[in-house]
Order: structure tokens, then sequence, then C-alpha cells
């Protein structure tokens, strides 16, 4: 059995869907690995191109969602592990179909209770790269010099940072314990929302609903209310996002996540 890994061709992703060591593990177990050249990969074989990849392997390791283009290089029978995605794009559906491929979508598996271990981790960098992104930018001076995030010295209030997520209002509770009420919960309505997006430098869209396209939560005009300067950054981007442009039909109602608002200190 061939496995093969192209070279991700989405815009801005650097991940590789298999690292040296995995090769060296799945080749010590009798398994042939392929791998486009971008990097080295002990005892794996160097091809040049993707073409030669979807042409000979039997399972196919991305990171990504397929592309369009890689689409038309699948081949019946061929398996295809990545983070799939597949309710935002009905054309990349209907070209796997008719390939006649098998997809394995990491954000779908689940273990034994009930939990998501290939998803997980994902979230948890995505979750501490958006505060350290959102920052980023507000140190830029866009308005007042920039703001800390955080109390740099006595007499400078810190940012506030409002953080669309939570999922229950078990989940609230266990925030409260963990940050011993450092940070201010409430559930999630279009009041509570708008308040806590306008009243905020940066604001943190962390929703997701496995398997469906974000909730949409805040609304274009709400957007427009926001503080000069204000970031929003939207780690649910490629799933839908949460912001809504006026109008367009809201997401089919559905129990809406808890919004956790995070105070910084």
């Amino acid at each position: 059995m061939i496995i093969g890994v192209p070279r991700e061709i989405k815009s801005h992703e650097y991940r590789v869907g298999l690292l040296a060591s995995g090769a060296k593990e799945l080749t010590d177990a009798g398994y042939k690995v392929m791998v486009q050249r971008f990097r080295r990969h002990r005892r794996a074989d160097i091809v040049l191109t993707a073409e030669d990849i979807y042409h000979k392997a039997d399972i196919i390791v991305k990171v990504k969602e397929l592309q369009h283009t890689e689409c038309r290089m699948l081949k019946r029978g061929q398996i295809v592990m990545a983070f799939h995605q597949l309710f935002v794009d009905a054309e990349r559906v209907r070209l796997i179909t008719e390939a006649g491929a098998t997809i394995i979508s990491y954000e779908g598996v689940r273990d034994n209770t009930g939990k998501r271990p290939l998803l997980s981790p994902m979230s948890e960098i995505a979750g501490r790269l958006s505060v350290q992104t959102g920052a980023f930018l507000l140190e830029k001076k866009k308005r007042w010099g920039g703001v800390p995030c955080s109390a740099v010295f006595p007499g400078v209030l810190p940012g506030r940072m409002s953080q669309l997520s939570g999922g229950s209002l078990q989940r609230l509770d266990e925030l409260d314990k963990i940050f011993k009420s450092r940070i201010k919960t409430l559930t999630s309505n279009a009041q509570n929302i708008e308040e806590a997006v306008c009243q905020s430098d940066l604001v943190i869209g962390a929703v997701l609903v496995p398997g469906e396209v974000t909730p949409k939560l805040v609304k274009e005009d709400t957007v427009r209310k926001m503080l000069k300067g204000s970031v929003i950054v939207d780690i649910g981007i490629d799933q839908g996002a949460v912001l809504r442009r006026q109008g367009r039909q809201p997401t089919p109602n559905r129990p809406i996540p808890f919004m956790t608002l995070f105070i910084t200190a």
C-alpha cells in the first residue's frame, strides 16, 4: 500500500500532513510513503509533482480540505484523510463523489468518550494564536498609540476582549471556577453580543458547530459601532464566520453557543 503526502496548496497553509517521524513509522511497518518535495522526509520517496502522488497513492494524507484542482486528480477507491469541511462547498462534494474517492474527515473523528482527538489540538493552537494575533494588531498605532492586552504598568487600563465561544451553561460554570471569577461570562443573546462587541478592543470568534456552517452571531451594523482601531479575529472563518451581512438569510434556527466575555487583567 502506498501512502502519499502532497504539498498543501491552500493559501497560507504551511502545515504538513505527515512528519518525518510518522513517515519512518509507516515505512518500518511495511508501507511505502511518497512525499511531494518541499522538505526532507527520511525513508520516504521524494517526488516532484502532486500528480505523481494522486496517480500512485492508495491513501492521501493532507491537512486542509481538497482544493478543486486536487479533486480532479482523485481516482476511484482512493482514501483521502484531512480536515475536509465538506459542508461549506457543494462543488467540492460533487467532484469527490464523481471521482469515487473515500473521505475521512479529521474533524468528525470521535473517541469512545465523544471527544474529538484530532480536532482538539488544532483548536487549542488556533485559540492561543488568536489572542497573540489580536494583541499584535492592537499594538499598531491605529488608536491612541495602541492598546495593551494586559496591565503593562500601574495606572493604565488593559484592553477589553470578548470571545464568542463557551458552548453551554455547564461550560460557563467550569470557566468561572477555572478563572476564579477573573472573567465575566454572559449567555448568548442579541443584546449581550452587541453590547460586548461594541465595548471591546478585541473580539475573538471561536464558535464551532461540528458538521455545520458557523452560526452568524454578530451583525454588520454591530461591527460599524465598534471602537475605532478595534480588532476581530475569527478562527472559524473557513467554516462560515460569525459575522452576518445585512440582507442575507441568517443561519437556520438552532441552539446557539453561549458567549464568554473575557476582560483581560
